[in-house]
């Protein structure tokens, strides 16, 4: 809540600015070479609170392209993935007796793949403190599957199992900002910035359970329509 009314009080200082002082076209307020421009290309990143520099819009690129000084194109991909290998052995003995001895082998794995475009317009190119808005599509997709099978001797009535899990969401919508970029260079900036999501979500759940003699399949499915505020977000933009 503090950052979005650090967020809205920013906004509304730039906006009085952009209106008032700046448009009356002083040279304090230029640049004097903008980075809004045609063709120019931008990297962004995000400004965390330790400090450190993440992706600004997507874990492996977030980047812009201006095909004029007021417009531009930003997109913003994500792309994660996961392994997993265990194994787990358990005895129990009664009088040196092995009453039960279970082996535990599973493997897992995951893969998200998302993206996002945004159109990016700017209404006063050309001046140090400038408000923007974006909007455009976005979708995600993830898989996450897990094999696991149980081993058990010296116990009667109990076969071998084998467990099976997969795991498919997917989700499709409309990503939009509003925020103010701070132009401290002819090449670099600081931006801060709040976004909205609306996402319909697809989500199917797949379990198998195979016994000796048997098979159990349960499959659940859910779909949801949201929209919600994601966190502000602050980040530095470095322009070529």
């Amino acid at each position: 809540m503090r950052k979005i009314t650090l967020l809205l009080a920013a906004i509304s200082l730039a906006l009085f600015v952009i209106n008032g002082n700046l448009s009356a076209g002083s040279q304090t307020d230029s640049l004097q070479h903008s980075p809004l421009r045609k063709g120019a290309k931008a990297l962004q990143f995000q400004i965390a609170p330790d400090f450190q520099l993440k992706s600004f819009q997507g874990a492996v690129f977030s980047g812009k392209y201006h095909f004029s000084e007021r417009s531009a194109w930003r997109v913003g991909l994500d792309l994660s993935g996961s392994f997993s290998d265990s194994e787990q052995n358990r005895q129990i003995t009664q009088d040196d007796t092995l009453e039960i001895a279970d082996n535990i082998e599973s493997e897992g794995n995951f893969q998200s793949l998302g993206i996002v475009a945004q159109y990016v317009y700017y209404p006063n190119p050309g001046k140090k403190i400038d408000f923007y808005l974006g909007t455009g599509p976005y979708a995600q997709i993830s898989r996450v599957s897990k094999d696991e099978s149980l081993k058990q001797t010296n116990r009667r009535g109990n076969p071998d199992v084998a467990l099976h899990t997969k795991d498919t969401r997917w989700s499709a919508g409309l990503s939009s900002v509003i925020g103010i970029e701070w132009f401290i260079g002819s090449r670099i900036s600081l931006l801060a910035e709040n976004r909205f999501l609306i996402a319909y979500t697809y989500w199917k759940n797949e379990r198998t359970a195979e016994g000796s003699n048997s098979q159990d399949l349960l499959t659940a499915t859910q779909r949801t329509v949201e929209f919600k505020p994601l966190s502000v977000v602050f980040g530095v933009a470095a322009y070529f």
